[in-house]
């Protein structure tokens, strides 16, 4: 399950701080090891409080101040909502793109046979 926005989901790296893309390929590399695992009605919020623990680990592996986990958890639940929104609307951006692609290609079309 690639993201439109961030790529293929893989693991966080923990020799380096993750962004936030990093960090929203790691939750979906979380569902997706959950699912072969046979947990397959995991909620998002149990997907990111697994993300925010490691995020966390990390943090304090380099002696970064570290919010409350709840915290982290909430900021994860409402940044994957705004990227879930944004890749909609990309895509919906794309459906449209193809229809007025195809619009024009068949008015050239259209023309060039008349």
């Amino acid at each position: 399950m690639e993201s439109a926005l961030f790529g293929a989901p893989c693991e966080v790296k923990g020799n380096q701080l993750p962004t936030s893309g990093d960090v929203m390929k790691y939750m979906n590399w979380v569902k997706i090891k959950e699912f072969e695992g046979g947990n397959k009605d995991w909620t998002l919020r149990e997907v990111a409080e697994t993300v925010a623990g490691r995020i966390i680990e990390i943090w304090t592996t380099a002696s970064i101040p570290v919010m409350s986990k709840d915290s982290v958890v909430q900021k994860l639940l409402r940044f994957q909502a705004r990227c879930r929104k944004t890749e909609k609307s990309c895509k919906s951006a794309r459906e449209k793109f193809s229809q007025d692609a195809f619009s024009t290609l068949i008015s050239v079309r259209v023309d060039v046979e008349s």
